[in-house]
């Protein structure tokens, strides 16, 4: 009876957590995001005037900073948004020189210009100067673009050309690649679904053929860097079409796919590069293994096409990068080894 009572709580919590009416808010018209996601290149160019430099060495404070953003639209014209601007992160900020970033537009001039209002764009900055910076940034949108792949619960990304003009140092200027990643909202409104907003995520609220998919997902790229009980990159949404929750991964610099300089597994954790494959997730019934399994078999050919069709990692890059998604590929076909890590939990 104690536990039918914590269910029946922490289930009518969740209906409380849930925003609602951002599929209203899609229809007003087209978005920002959906306006440079759509663009035919696979690299848009952006630039952003701001007090760049002031944001860097503040980085620490979030300050936020009056911005423009300038780029061309799909229809061949020029466009102007006037936002706020400021750094964001946790560990990528600290270690990073070049802070990821959060845009912050002004819904009403949004609606003014026909768009909706979702107001609020991340994007992750090459983390330093240099070219294998640049390269960590390409593998980490390609673990994007693989979990879209698998699932159309996951967040959409576009690959930015990003020129920044500091407007207290005339004539400075900084050019870096950049992650665009969907705003949840917008996500949720392409979905039809709901955000989820509660502090504490447990499996058992979580879809299980999803949350399945999603660990062993992280597991092939490599990722320990993530917890659903506090929903650590991870974002949990509620679809019409599901009972449960549905979890969401981001931030993949932590990964074995993308391997930067500066990631390190948790020193809780068994391994000692983040290189190692690790599953520190949920323990499944074989049956939903079997599916995931036999789902993941088929985007085989899919997934080394992604690295290959990735035109801004070169072709030393892309190999590097089906070698080391290649002893997952092995794995999916012993069956007793995925049983091992994933059902009986023995890594």
């Amino acid at each position: 009876m104690k536990n039918n009572l914590t269910l029946f709580a922490l289930c009518f919590f969740v209906v409380l957590s849930a925003k609602t009416g951002a599929q209203d808010t899609l229809r007003l018209g087209k978005t920002v995001f959906q306006e440079l996601y759509e663009r035919p290149e696979e690299v848009v160019e952006l630039t952003i005037e701001t007090p760049f430099r002031n944001i860097i060495q503040k980085k620490g404070l979030e300050e936020l900073k009056k911005a423009t953003l300038r780029y061309t639209g799909g229809d061949g014209q020029p466009v102007q948004h006037e936002l706020q601007i400021r750094a964001r992160g946790n560990r990528r900020k600290e270690v990073c020189y070049f802070p990821p970033l959060k845009m912050k537009f002004s819904k009403s001039l949004l609606t003014q210009a026909g768009y909706a209002p979702f107001h609020e764009i991340k994007l992750a900055n090459s983390c330093r100067p240099g070219e294998i910076n640049n390269l960590y940034l390409f593998k980490e949108y390609l673990g994007y673009r693989l979990y879209n792949l698998i699932s159309p619960y996951s967040f959409r990304v576009k690959l930015a050309k990003i020129t920044y003009l500091d407007v207290d140092r005339e004539g400075q200027s900084t050019e870096l690649y950049a992650i665009l990643i969907e705003p949840e909202a917008e996500l949720c409104a392409r979905l039809g679904a709901q955000v989820i907003e509660r502090k504490l995520t447990y499996g058992v609220f979580v879809e299980p053929d999803h949350l399945a998919q999603m660990e062993v997902f992280q597991y092939m790229i490599g990722n320990t860097d993530w917890n659903l009980a506090n929903r650590h990159n991870m974002a949990t949404i509620k679809a019409p079409e599901r009972t449960k929750l549905i979890a969401i991964p981001y931030d993949f610099d932590y990964s074995g796919l993308v391997a930067t300089d500066y990631a390190q597994p948790n020193e809780t954790l068994p391994i000692q590069d983040v290189a190692q494959r690790y599953h520190k997730g949920d323990a499944f019934d074989p049956e939903t293994i079997r599916q995931v399994v036999e789902n993941f078999l088929g985007l085989t050919t899919p997934f080394q096409q992604a690295c290959r069709d990735l035109t801004p990692l070169s072709p030393r890059a892309a190999k590097e990068t089906e070698a080391y998604l290649a002893p997952f590929f092995k794995m999916l076909n012993d069956s007793k080894r995925m049983q091992q890590v994933f059902v009986e939990k023995i890594n």
